[in-house]
């Protein structure tokens, strides 16, 4: 929750205090330098070095002469005074070029006691050569050498920037030279510090620097763990950009050249434009992977392809040309890509994509890191502790602010889940719906079928079944047609439907011409009876008027009263009121051995007549899961089909299949179709067998 609670926070915040700061500082007034309070004899050009200061900042009084071809001596340059050209910038910048530069500054120092340091803070430079010549002779008494082609352990003073000692003789007016020589940029940002300025200040730099090296290495470890557990794509790219950022960094500071490769100048040399070159390049793979690139903005997904082309090749051959050229091309395409990286997220945000709102935000920190970063260099805004670790505190915040846009991708890629999650549940709920609606519910009248008349018997507490079947129904279709039958079967499960019982019911429609009805209520023989009176009588009271023509209609009603059996009782009961011409039968089981002797004969005849005239065949009944209401499978269950349409359940004829050794032959033909239908449709099924059962009907099936 607290994630979430400065996640929202910076969101809001970042934009407005940046552009806040921003507007502050373009209000500043350049602070100007203190004025020295010269001696009586000392020129206004001159550093005057005194007790109550610790730190000079030369802007303003060097001295500049360009050396186009380098091969000026110390001493013709301290022959060329005239020559050297005052520069009044706090750093002067001369920007990339091939000559060699001289700097000429002087220096009165009235603190003999004190040890003096002179900084040079732009790592990069190649090469500076400190002279310090005799008064009389005009010849260096003292060179001291530095840059990142020198070896660390030999610059005068080790340090991450380029430091020199200085002893100026006390109450006189010395000159000093330094000589520059490199293929980065021409950039001389020099002070002179008091040894104990220069220790407090260090400190506090390196504190900083401690910080932000600090964060970067927490991001990159952090980030890697919850790339380890989630495989998320987005947070392998960053890992990779934010490591050659932090590596790039340290050459840009020159943390590297003191904690990594001190002994290797080529390579500190080489490194930076490489490491900031790898730099860009894994921020076009971030920017691809983060904002869907290749999805949400195609054409400006070719272009970062090209761009990312470029940075590898950029990279490859810094190894052979000049620093000058790969450098400039490197800044050209992070001042360009800076452009494209913003345009893009706000193309993907107003396109719907809301994690391209923290992304965006981090690249304006950043911009807006370097513009003030600008604004100091020519003089805009002043130079105070903000000003001068402004990139780090860009960087940082936008390291920071990027692992937030991959939280919230993260978060918003799982609410999509979520969402087409559910959606699919709706949607398969709907199908679900659908299919049990055609699994349970007759297409010609509405009503249900006999698969959730079994479904509701098993849940019933009392159930009492009515069985109703329309006699000689054949009959009525073969002289009617079909479309009058269909209406008559309508109609008849209408006046079902409208019996007036006591009790609440359920009307069921079952195959052919016959329905249920079902009350879940403890009942005795006289409510049966007086139950099938009134369910006999809404059947029969009134003639069937189809288009004019009265048809009459029979029917035959079956009850029965059991938790298990109730269908095949049912029907039993059904076929004895049928057989002696009743209205209703109620199901008795005194009388079922008596019934069973009586049919036995009759049975084993049907079932050898349905055996040669193909009449046996499986019914699949659903089985469902009580906990989901899930059909899991289906039960292939045996039925025969007589002559006139009719269809009987195995109760009435499995015993006699068994006594007169037909069980064989209609299990194989069982088997065969079931295997045959759901070979069809995929679907898992199973047969009950009984174990005395012979092995040859599974063989001569197999």
């Amino acid at each position: 929750m607290l994630f979430f609670v400065i996640r929202k926070c910076i969101y809001k915040v970042s934009i407005s205090l940046f552009l806040l700061c921003l507007c502050l500082l373009l209000f500043l007034q350049k602070v100007s330098s203190e004025e020295q309070n010269s001696p009586s004899g000392v020129g206004q050009n001159t550093i005057v070095l005194t007790t109550a200061k610790g730190e000079y900042n030369l802007g303003g009084y060097l001295y500049l002469l360009e050396d186009r071809k380098g091969e000026l001596t110390f001493k013709e340059v301290s022959s060329l005074s005239e020559s050297f050209i005052r520069h009044m910038e706090d750093e002067p910048n001369i920007g990339f070029t091939r000559s060699v530069y001289w700097i000429k500054f002087y220096i009165h120092n009235l603190a003999p006691d004190q040890e003096w340091t002179l900084e040079h803070s732009y790592p990069p430079m190649d090469l500076i050569e400190l002279h310090i010549p005799q008064d009389e002779t005009g010849e260096t008494k003292t060179v001291q050498r530095s840059g990142d082609l020198i070896p660390f352990n030999e610059r005068p003073i080790p340090h991450r920037n380029f430091l020199f000692n200085l002893n100026p003789p006390r109450g006189k007016t010395s000159a000093y030279y330094l000589r520059f020589k490199s293929e980065s940029a021409m950039v001389f940002p020099l002070k002179i510090w008091s040894r104990e300025a220069f220790t407090a200040k260090d400190s506090i730099s390196q504190l900083i620097l401690g910080l932000y090296f600090g964060l970067l290495i927490v991001m990159i470890l952090y980030n890697l763990l919850i790339y380890i557990s989630s495989k998320e794509l987005s947070y392998l790219h960053y890992i990779i950009f934010v490591t050659s950022h932090f590596f790039f960094q340290m050459c840009m500071t020159g943390a590297a050249a003191v904690y990594l490769w001190s002994r290797n100048p080529w390579w500190t040399n080489h490194s930076l434009v490489i490491f900031s070159t790898l730099s860009v390049a894994f921020a076009i793979t971030f920017t691809r992977e983060f904002l869907h690139t290749k999805k949400w903005v195609p054409r400006i997904h070719l272009v970062l392809n090209c761009f990312l082309a470029l940075s590898f090749f950029n990279c490859a051959s810094s190894l052979f040309v000049s620093y000058a050229v790969s450098i400039i091309v490197t800044n050209s395409l992070l001042l360009i890509l800076s452009v494209v990286f913003i345009i893009t997220a706000i193309t993907t945000y107003r396109k719907g994509y809301l994690p391209a709102r923290f992304y965006l935000i981090a690249w304006l920190s950043l911009l807006v890191a370097v513009l003030i970063l600008a604004l100091k260099t020519f003089g805009f805004v002043p130079s105070n502790f903000f000003t001068t670790n402004i990139l780090q505190i860009g960087s940082a915040l936008e390291v920071i602010l990027l692992s937030f846009a991959i939280a919230d991708r993260i978060n918003h890629l799982r609410k999509e889940k979520e969402e087409a999650e559910q959606a699919h549940l709706i949607s398969q709920k709907k199908a679900l719906e659908i299919t049990e609606e055609k699994l349970y519910t007759d297409n010609m009248t509405g009503l249900p079928n006999r698969n959730r008349l079994i479904l509701d018997i098993q849940k019933m507490d009392q159930p009492n079944l009515f069985l109703i079947n329309a006699d000689h129904f054949k009959e009525i279709n073969n002289f009617y047609g079909y479309i009058i039958g269909n209406i008559i079967i309508v109609e008849l499960g209408n006046r079902i439907c409208s019996c007036k019982f006591p009790y609440p019911f359920t009307v069921y429609k079952l195959h052919a011409d016959e329905f249920a009805l079902t009350i879940d209520s403890r009942m005795n023989r006289s409510k049966f009876e007086d139950f099938g009176e009134i369910l006999h009588t809404s059947c029969m009271n009134e003639p069937y008027d189809i288009k004019g023509q009265v048809i009459p209609l029979e029917v035959s009603i079956g009850i029965a009263s059991s938790k298990k059996n109730l269908l095949e009782q049912a029907d039993m009961a059904l076929t004895q009121a049928r057989n002696s011409h009743k209205d209703f039968g109620i199901y008795d089981p005194s009388k079922k051995i008596v019934k069973q002797y009586e049919n036995n004969l009759k049975w084993a005849s049907i079932i050898r007549e349905s055996l040669k005239n193909d009449r046996v065949f499986p019914y699949f009944q659903p089985i469902i899961n009580n906990q989901t209401g899930i059909i899991e499978k289906y039960e292939s269950l045996m039925r025969l089909q007589v002559e006139d349409g009719g269809i009987i359940t195995p109760s009435k004829f499995l015993s006699i299949a068994k006594k007169s050794k037909l069980y064989s032959e209609l299990s194989r033909l069982i088997i065969k179709k079931s295997f045959s239908v759901f070979n069809a449709v995929g679907k898992e099924f199973s047969i009950n067998l009984s174990i005395a059962q012979p092995a040859a009907a599974s063989k001569r099936f197999f």
